[in-house]
């Protein structure tokens, strides 16, 4: 399964203000990546229906193009545990 569509790769781009295709593989193998960091970690959601989820991948995903990934942890270490706990609930259920 595709974690990553076009349809996720176009919301990162529009909100990184990334108007162009030269970069799209690579964008998407970045976004593919901190998906599998965060749901290796925090436990597996849908990215098109957790917008949680989908906000921290995108955040860590610019983190990466910005060579700052080290202070994602620490920076967002709150919402990465709301996470846990959502997709723990959603388990439950």
């Amino acid at each position: 399964m595709e974690k990553i569509t076009d349809d996720v790769l176009a919301q990162f781009k529009a909100r990184n203000r990334i108007y162009h295709d030269s970069e799209d593989y690579s964008l998407k193998t970045m976004l593919n990546q901190s998906y599998d960091a965060i749901s290796t970690t925090y436990g597996d959601f849908d990215i098109a229906k957790n917008t949680r989820g989908c906000e921290l991948v995108f955040e860590r995903t610019r983190y990466a193009l910005n060579d700052s990934l080290e202070y994602f942890n620490d920076n967002f270490r709150e919402d990465l545990m709301n996470l846990s706990f959502e997709i723990a609930g959603e388990s439950d259920e």
